[in-house]
């Protein structure tokens, strides 16, 4: 509880300031499929776990709000069991999301539906001559290792190397260890080792060093 105060009071004191977005994954889920496909779902726990230790700050959205955001900013897109996607959201990806020299990892069922079609997982074939990079994964992947190591080709910053959990935006990076006595933080600025108490969570931001919590 001490803990929680103590970050109610970090988020408070940024409540005026502009918001500066420093993620650079994202994770797009679709509702509708997720109700029927169990692919990953019942792996949702382990998943989520991997992906805050694999180092990175990263987002997550619906399909359905993917043209909302600035694509532009993301290193790696990352679609979890997106079985059935509708023909606007198809054209997004294949023109949008797949350019610039992104990496897109399919993850689970992807586009088995295109608007009322079957499509048998093979929409995104002709993206592959664009510059992208498409990783496919059957599976949900629950490593973060495997996470960390796509991430990093990507040319997704990572924070932290050794399966400490991450949370990163608005240029500040917040890293929570339970049995880590010591972290290597590879911030914007360099990199810096922060000694760990048993259980510990530290906030610092990531342009300067500044320890903010």
């Amino acid at each position: 509880m001490e803990t929680i105060g103590k970050l109610q009071r970090v988020i408070e004191s940024q409540m005026d300031s502009e918001y500066n977005k420093s993620t650079d994954v994202l994770v797009v889920y679709d509702a509708t499929s997720r109700y029927y496909t169990q692919n990953c779902n019942g792996n949702n726990y382990k998943f989520l776990d991997a992906l805050g230790k694999s180092g990175v700050g990263f987002d997550r959205l619906l399909l359905h709000d993917l043209h909302k955001v600035d694509i532009t900013r993301y290193r790696c897109v990352v679609f979890s069991d997106c079985a059935v996607i509708s023909e606007e959201d198809y054209a997004f990806i294949s023109n949008t999301v797949c350019s610039d020299g992104r990496t897109v990892l399919l993850m689970g069922r992807f586009a088995d539906v295109v608007g009322c079609m079957s499509n048998n997982s093979e929409m995104l074939n002709e993206s592959n001559t664009t510059n992208c990079c498409i990783k496919v994964s059957k599976e949900c992947i629950t490593d973060p290792n495997r996470f960390r190591e796509i991430f990093a080709k990507a040319g997704a910053h990572i924070y932290t190397s050794g399966g400490e959990v991450v949370i990163a935006d608005h240029n500040m990076v917040m890293v929570h260890c339970k049995d880590h006595p010591k972290t290597v933080l590879h911030l914007h600025c360099g990199d810096m080792i922060i000694e760990n108490p048993k259980y510990c969570t530290v906030i610092y931001n990531s342009q300067t060093g500044d320890k903010i919590m």
